[in-house]
Parts: C-alpha cells; sequence; structure tokens
C-alpha cells in the first residue's frame, strides 16, 4: 500500500456521501488524516522507539505539531526541547543533558539554519537531522519533503492497534 492508495481509501463512498453533510470541515480532517500518516512513516522506517526517540528543537508551528502527532500516532516518544535551551543559552548545557539522556534516533528542526549552533554541538554525527527548511554547516540533513516520500510501512495498522 502506498500513500496513494491511503488517500484513494480515505475518500471512499462514506467520505463522498458525508461530504454534502459536514463540508468543509470534513475535508479539513481528511487532509490532517493524511499529512499526520505522511509523518508518521518515515519514523516507522527509522526505526525510532523508546530507545531512539525523536527530539524537536522547533518553536510551535504545524511542522512541529504534525511530528509529534505522528510520533504519537507510531508510538514512538518524542520531547519538544524549549527553543531556549537552544536560543538562548550559549553554553547548551541543558540541551546537552537532554541528548545524552534521550538518545535520539531524530532531531527535527524547523528552521535548520536558526538552530544550526546548538544542532552543530550537541547532535551526534550518527543520529539524522530533519528540518523543514535551513542548513547547519558540515552536516547532512533530511529535508522534510524527503523525509515524507518514505513509503507506507507495513506494520502501520498493528503497531498503531498496540498502542
Amino acid at each position: 500500500m502506498n500513500l496513494h492508495t491511503l488517500i484513494d481509501s480515505l475518500i471512499s463512498d462514506t467520505l463522498q456521501k458525508s461530504l454534502p453533510l459536514f463540508g468543509p470541515e470534513l475535508v479539513l480532517c481528511a487532509t490532517i488524516v493524511v499529512l499526520l500518516l505522511a509523518r508518521v512513516l518515515p519514523l516507522l522506517a527509522r526505526g525510532l522507539s523508546a530507545e531512539k526517540p525523536v527530539v524537536i528543537l522547533s518553536g510551535n508551528s504545524i511542522d512541529h505539531a504534525l511530528i509529534a502527532f505522528g510520533a504519537l500516532y507510531a508510538g514512538i516518544p518524542f520531547c519538544p526541547v524549549s527553543p531556549a535551551y537552544s536560543l538562548v543559552s550559549r553554553d547548551y548545557g541543558k540541551l546537552s543533558y537532554l541528548m545524552k539522556l534521550l538518545t535520539p534516533g531524530l532531531v527535527f528542526a524547523d528552521d535548520a539554519a536558526k538552530f544550526a549552533d546548538a544542532l552543530a554541538a550537541n547532535v551526534s554525527p550518527e543520529i539524522e537531522i530533519a528540518a523543514s527548511y535551513g542548513t547547519v554547516p558540515g552536516r547532512d540533513l533530511t529535508s522534510l519533503a524527503d523525509l515524507m516520500a518514505t513509503p507506507l510501512h507495513p506494520r502501520l495498522d498493528s503497531v498503531h492497534k498496540a498502542i
């Protein structure tokens, strides 16, 4: 099953019959479900778990929320880190402590350039960094678009039902 098949199933006869009753609200909900599942799939494919959670270095944003809800849906712990730990602090003491404590498998930042110094100083090279936009000098980043291009994970339904 791929994302297109999933979208087709969301827009089934039931959805088409309900659309006149609920209008734009139903379309918005369906869109959110599709965007959410697009965030869940890459998290499962990367083997993230309680031992390798997602760390989010970002202020409030739609991408932040969808990554967080995607992790919740997949049963993967995530930790939103206060932007002050990365942007105000210059010794990164609290951020460094959190990274050692959490041992993340993925670090997400909306704006990689904004958090570049903190990412470079605290995220080891073997940990993947994903970002909506921006770069970190000397580091490879996974763009959010590339992250979302991951095909459907075969265990998606079973993982979610086990939660």
